[in-house]
């Protein structure tokens, strides 16, 4: 099996495959679970049980620019960060890199401390921003923002099935759609299916190239 395609929640899951008229060949899709415990432990248990040449990971994110990365539109990010692993919280707040202690290190050797780079070549697209418990507020989303000014969208799983990947050593592409803007929790205000679409269409041109 050539591609394993990792999505967050089964609703997602139920959409993304509702795009597919039939699963493409050589390629399965499969839940890597809510937040960043369940998708780093279930990604590398499905990495190991699939053997896949390459892993997606795809679902919805918030957008923290709605202006620049819109609601339901889908987006391939090429970096992510993690938010919440260190000591503190708001302002007090510490990174590992603050705290000079590496979540982690890669196999060629290189200390990752908050930002896994998944492409190392070519001109620089999008950050993910990955956090344990979503922005519920503007001045939440302003704190993050501060301390991770290049970021352009939220999610909840991308930093843990990147690590997974990593430590696997699985090229990793991660397409997420704009389902809100970050903060934003009404989901009235949501473009969930749109937005899911999009991620289809976009995963879709990836496995046709």
């Amino acid at each position: 099996m050539q591609h394993l395609v990792l999505v967050p929640t089964p609703i997602e899951l139920q959409l993304l495959k509702r795009e597919f008229a039939t699963t493409p060949e050589n390629t399965v899709f499969d839940l890597c679970g809510f937040g960043v415990a369940a998708a780093g432990v279930l990604t590398l248990q499905l990495i190991n049980t699939y053997q896949p040449e390459r892993v997606s990971l795809v679902g919805i994110a918030g957008s923290y620019d709605i202006e620049h990365l819109v609601s339901g539109q889908a987006y391939e990010f090429d970096s992510v960060s993690m938010y919440g692993i260190g000591a503190g919280s708001g302002s007090t707040f510490s990174s590992p890199r603050d705290l000079g202690i590496p979540q982690f290190q890669s196999t060629t050797g290189e200390n990752v401390f908050d930002t896994i780079h998944l492409n190392h070549h070519g001109k620089p697209l999008l950050r993910l921003l990955t956090v344990a418990s979503c922005t519920n507020h503007e001045t939440e989303a302003e704190e993050r923002l501060r301390r991770f000014p290049e970021v352009a969208a939220e999610d909840m799983e991308g930093f843990a099935v990147a690590t997974a990947c990593a430590v696997a050593q699985k090229p990793l592409t991660i397409i997420r759609g704009i389902s809100n803007q970050v903060g934003i929790r009404d989901k009235k205000f949501w473009q969930i299916e749109q937005a899911i679409q999009s991620a289809a269409a976009l995963l879709k041109s990836k496995i046709d190239n």
